[in-house]
C-alpha cells in the first residue's frame, strides 16, 4: 500500500496518487516522513523522495533484508560519489534522523528517529528531475 505525502501541494502529485491508488496526504517538509508513516498499512516502510528512481531489482534486495533483519534500518544508497558522499554527510548532520532511501519498521519511521545506524543495501537509487 502507497502512501504519497507532499510537501508542496502540487496538483501533479495529487493526481498522480490518484492514478496510481496511493493514499495521498498533504504536510510540511518536517512531518512528512511522520505522517506517511502514520497511514501506512504495513510493518516496514520504505521512504523515497520525488524523483528517486531505484535499480529494477530493489524490490528483491529490500525483500531479503526484511527476512534476514527485518528490525534493522536499512538504507537504498544514492547512486554516485559525490551523490553518495552528500547522503552520508546529512545522516551524520542529522543524527539519527529519518530521510529518503531508508528501509526501516513502521514506527521507528513514525518516531522520527532510527534506533541504530542503517546499513547499506546492495541496491542503489538516483535522482531524476
Amino acid at each position: 500500500h502507497a502512501v504519497i505525502v507532499d510537501t508542496v501541494g502540487s496538483a501533479d502529485t495529487e493526481r498522480a496518487a490518484d492514478a496510481t491508488g496511493a493514499l495521498y496526504r498533504r504536510a510540511g517538509r518536517v512531518q512528512a516522513w511522520r505522517e506517511g508513516a502514520a497511514h501506512a498499512r504495513g510493518d516496514r516502510v520504505v521512504l523515497f523522495t520525488a524523483g528517486d528512481a531505484p535499480q529494477t531489482h530493489w524490490v528483491q534486495v529490500v525483500e531479503r533484508h526484511f527476512l534476514v533483519a527485518p528490525q534493522k534500518p536499512a538504507l537504498i544508497p544514492m547512486s554516485g560519489m559525490v551523490a553518495s558522499l552528500r547522503e552520508r554527510f546529512v545522516f551524520l548532520v542529522n543524527g539519527r534522523g529519518i530521510g529518503a532511501g531508508l528501509v526501516i519498521p513502521r514506527m521507528m519511521a513514525a518516531g522520527g528517529r532510527l534506533e541504530r545506524a542503517p546499513v547499506r543495501l546492495p541496491v542503489l537509487r538516483e535522482r531524476v528531475e
